[in-house]
């Protein structure tokens, strides 16, 4: 077992023969820890939700899709139960390499992937490699932009989505340390979270575009408050070939911009997050882009990023029994400029050119108080969670109008035994 994990967590960088016959061996390991938990949880929906697992990754309310007599369909209220969350994790920690304190990490959980459900399935699987000024990490990790030690600790799995970014992916990423002040740099491609594309999501838009996901953060711990901001860079090419038959290499680019904090007085913990984003399907958010221009004769076209913005906020009492709430908002500014949303070939089918996740939707908000109870290695805890979304009309920019607010209520209980 302990030599299986230590060749999964530095597989990227030596084979196998070579690690355990001159590199790392089980005499070279200093620590091996396990640890995860097992969890049951109960959830019912007030309405029918756009989700993923069975329900168990809540996005927002469906939106109203009424019959001939006038009754929406998706007014129907739901039930369910679930384990797929039960993770474990570990961890393993060697002699010093080059002066490098070594640290390996494998995460999998039960959740699936793709359309699998109730499946093991990777979450984190990294190598680093610690000095006193620089860390340097590969493997698959979240992304910058998700902020481990900045995002809501909901009960719900979905934490805080489409409100907060959520996304892990394979990097690279070398982060140079300076007192109190950590500046990170990261090359990202995509594995399991993806952008929306002419042939749905799928990595290879940005496999085509050479170019990885960049990322740039800045980082400072003042005693035990953080604060932080980042920018995200992005390069998509949609299309290999018009539907001309003609070669293209047509591209969009995209940024982000993100800023948060996480405050910390005992017994009470407050964090913030604010974020600028474009085409960011790929972290589970609004977004996307749209075609805004097509030459008639060789299909060339161009594109427009549509854009949202994100505000959340999480208030903690750090107790026995914790109360907190989780408060959040994000809204669809469009393209600000004319977009084209579906073109007709030419044998009568009509594409859409919209590239989003519900470009339909104005704006999402949600509020989520819960309550845990620690008792030993068992948690019990309680959710509500409030989740508005508003459907309107696309108008000629990308943004919605004459929105229409549905609301969902998810109430939630959930049980954990944590080793």
């Amino acid at each position: 077992m302990k030599k299986a994990l230590l060749i999964v967590c530095f597989a990227a960088s030596l084979n196998s023969d070579v690690a355990h016959a001159q590199t790392f061996s089980i005499r070279d390991i200093i620590k091996i820890d396990l640890s995860g938990y097992i969890k049951a949880e109960t959830y019912a929906d007030s309405r029918q939700i756009v989700q993923l697992r069975v329900g168990e990754f809540l996005f927002y309310p469906q939106a109203p899709n009424y019959d001939s007599l006038g009754n929406d369909t998706n007014s129907v209220s739901q039930l369910d139960m679930s384990v797929i969350e039960s993770r474990v994790r570990g961890e393993i920690i060697c002699h010093n390499i080059w002066n490098a304190k070594p640290h390996g990490c494998f995460e999998g959980s039960f959740f699936g992937s793709g359309k699998t459900v109730d499946t093991f399935h990777i979450r984190l699987a990294y190598g680093e490699l610690n000095w006193k000024r620089f860390s340097l990490k590969a493997g698959q990790d979240w992304h910058p932009m998700f902020t481990i030690d900045c995002c809501p600790a909901t009960v719900g799995f979905n934490t805080g989505v489409p409100i907060n970014p959520f996304n892990r992916s394979p990097q690279i990423r070398g982060t140079l340390h300076w007192e109190n002040i950590d500046i990170l740099c990261a090359a990202i491609t995509q594995l399991e979270f993806f952008n929306f594309g002419p042939n749905g999501p799928s990595a290879q838009y940005l496999v085509d575009a050479v170019i990885p996901n960049l990322h740039w953060q800045l980082r400072a711990k003042i005693n035990k408050h953080l604060l932080g901001m980042g920018i995200d860079f992005k390069r998509l090419v949609p299309r290999l070939e018009t539907d001309k038959g003609i070669k293209t290499n047509e591209s969009i680019a995209s940024m982000c911009a993100l800023f948060y904090t996480n405050l910390n007085w005992d017994p009470i913990t407050f964090k913030m997050k604010m974020i600028y984003g474009q085409n960011t399907t790929d972290q589970n958010m609004l977004g996307g882009y749209a075609v805004k221009s097509v030459d008639p004769v060789t299909d060339f076209r161009k594109y427009a990023t549509l854009k949202n913005i994100s505000f959340w906020a999480e208030l903690i009492l750090k107790k026995t029994i914790e109360p907190a709430v989780f408060v959040g908002v994000t809204q669809n500014l469009g393209a600000h400029q004319p977009i084209i949303q579906t073109i007709t070939d030419p044998d009568g089918t009509v594409e859409s050119t919209i590239y989003a996740r519900n470009p339909d939707i104005d704006y999402v908000f949600r509020i989520s108080p819960r309550v845990r109870w620690y008792t030993g290695p068992v948690v019990i805890a309680g959710e509500f969670e409030l989740t508005r979304a508003s459907y309107g009309t696309i108008a000629c920019n990308g943004n919605v109008i004459n929105g229409h607010a549905v609301n969902n209520l998810r109430l939630m209980l959930a049980a954990y035994y944590v080793f």
